[in-house]
């Protein structure tokens, strides 16, 4: 996995656990700019940003991604549903070392999205143009972290 595609994929993994978490618009968005794949079908790893919600039937996911990203939806739950089946599954694909990355990302943004959500902490202007444009379809709404 390129560093490029790693760090997309963590940005998707980070994507589903805000839209699972009880408030939708708690951590802000990194800049990522559009970064073109070998494989055009891939184009922007997560397309226009709907590409993510329907990971589990779109063929711009591997079986290995959608493996992440079903234990990263089920963690973002309160409570957290992680089955062990689905950590099963991960572990199939993924070894320990990017088991504990991929844990850790979601941890982290499980942290931040309550701390953000805990403080109010306004959005920033891009990353709520983003949220409006490729979330609101999902149920985000900015709440009271709009400026």
């Amino acid at each position: 996995v390129s560093v490029t595609r790693r760090g997309m994929f963590a940005f998707l993994i980070r994507l589903v656990v805000l839209a699972k978490a009880p408030c939708l618009a708690r951590t802000r968005t990194p800049r990522f700019p559009f970064i073109p794949a070998k494989n055009s079908a891939r184009r922007c790893y997560f397309a226009s940003g709907s590409a993510v919600w329907n990971y589990q039937t779109s063929p711009l996911f591997t079986a290995a991604e959608r493996a992440a990203l079903d234990v990263a939806v089920a963690a973002g739950c309160v409570p957290n549903a992680v089955t062990d089946e689905m950590f099963m599954k991960l572990r199939k694909h993924w070894g320990d070392d990017q088991v504990v990355e991929i844990v850790g990302v979601i941890a982290m943004f499980g942290f931040l999205n309550r701390w953000n959500d805990t403080f109010a902490t306004p959005l920033e202007d891009e990353p709520l143009e983003f949220g409006e444009k490729h979330l609101t379809s999902q149920g985000w709404d900015a709440g009271r972290h709009r400026r």
